[in-house]
């Protein structure tokens, strides 16, 4: 026995210390865990699904004999997909990031006007755009908002375009957007996977558990900070002085989504914070009133977000603005929790992705 020739107080510490870096390191093992398993497959199976289902929805109604697509059951399947997308917004570490894949979703910020401005020449009738040519594109006709543009845009539907044309790019579109999200799922559940779980001094990604750990906090800081800093505040005017308010300036104002969309995110959050531990690794480590801080600022947010039932950019088109100001309020004060706190309260350097706006 190691213990045999050492005296009882001398073998009691080393079994104390042994017990408690055990213990210290089974929080963050759980929690990766719990975050791999309840959190990161699950959204990436969910966008794949969704994903599949858009691209199955813009099929059938391309190659029916309708003259006309029903744009009611498209625009469904896209608000499902879209969904799933803003969902997915806080893991954007691993694949996404290395492979640059985050625009070929979703191009937005878009001050602009760059998806119509890019779209409007590939809806003509001689416009010749091969799959080929499609994926080598310009990201700002791929994806979600470029979707958007052709199932949602009033003065594009006012021009009538031509099934024929719709189909040609939706089609493409939708396909890239189910190819893509079918990858991500098949890396995460392969080695991107294992290289989170196997953290150690050899992987170059993750050498400590509490660097895997952080990476999977950080990504849901970055989409706060997304939110509170881009997603509202530059549509209020609120990042710059006599700045007007421009709704004009909201994620998915075409298809009025906005407020849906930040719904969708901190479904994310609330994902990680509850069924995939964050909240009881938070407490495990000491920081109880912290947790409840947090919980208590989520849940605010999320009911402030629920409390108007119209989109935000109709209340800001009518010059209402006090329901987004708050909830633009309470998401800083959210994330300000998530910056500052808990890099805190766990020991942990956040800022990988940092997106504050500043």
């Amino acid at each position: 026995m190691i213990f045999k020739h050492l005296g009882y107080k001398t073998t009691l510490a080393i079994v104390t210390v042994s017990l408690a870096a055990c213990s210290a390191k089974a929080p963050e093992d759980a929690f990766i865990h719990r975050a791999l398993h309840d959190y990161i497959l699950p959204l990436h199976g969910n966008m794949a699904e969704r994903s599949k289902h858009f691209d199955e929805v813009v099929s059938t109604q391309c190659s029916n004999s309708a003259s006309e697509l029903d744009k009611t059951a498209l625009q469904e399947a896209w608000r499902l997909n879209m969904r799933a997308w803003q969902q997915l917004q806080a893991i954007n570490y691993g694949p996404i990031n290395e492979q640059n894949l985050a625009w070929k979703f979703q191009f937005w910020p878009d001050s602009k006007n760059l998806v119509a401005k890019k779209i409007r020449p590939l809806l003509a009738e001689n416009a010749d755009l091969s799959v080929e040519k499609f994926a080598k594109s310009s990201t700002v006709v791929q994806g979600l908002s470029a979707a958007e543009y052709l199932l949602f845009d009033p003065k594009l539907a006012s021009k009538s375009p031509s099934k024929g044309a719709l189909c040609g790019l939706l089609s493409m579109q939708a396909s890239q957007l189910k190819v893509n999200s079918s990858k991500l799922l098949q890396e995460w559940q392969g080695s991107y996977g294992k290289q989170l779980s196997n953290y150690g001094p050899e992987n170059v990604s993750f050498p400590d558990a509490k660097t895997a750990v952080a990476y999977i906090i950080d990504g849901q800081l970055a989409l706060l900070e997304t939110a509170s800093n881009k997603k509202l505040a530059d549509a209020l005017g609120s990042k710059r002085k006599n700045a007007r308010v421009n709704p004009y300036l909201l994620e998915s104002w075409r298809s009025q989504n906005s407020r849906k969309n930040l719904l969708a995110n901190l479904a994310s959050v609330d994902l990680l914070w509850h069924r995939a531990g964050m909240k009881s690794y938070l407490e495990s480590q000491g920081a109880k009133d912290l947790a409840d801080k947090i919980e208590a600022e989520l849940l605010a947010t999320q009911e402030l977000l629920r409390a108007d039932s119209h989109s935000f950019f109709s209340a800001l088109t009518a010059g209402e603005t006090d329901n987004a100001s708050a909830v633009n309020q309470s998401l800083k004060s959210l994330t300000t929790l998530y910056k500052h706190d808990i890099p805190a309260a766990l020991g942990i350097q956040l800022g990988f992705n940092n997106n504050d706006g500043d």
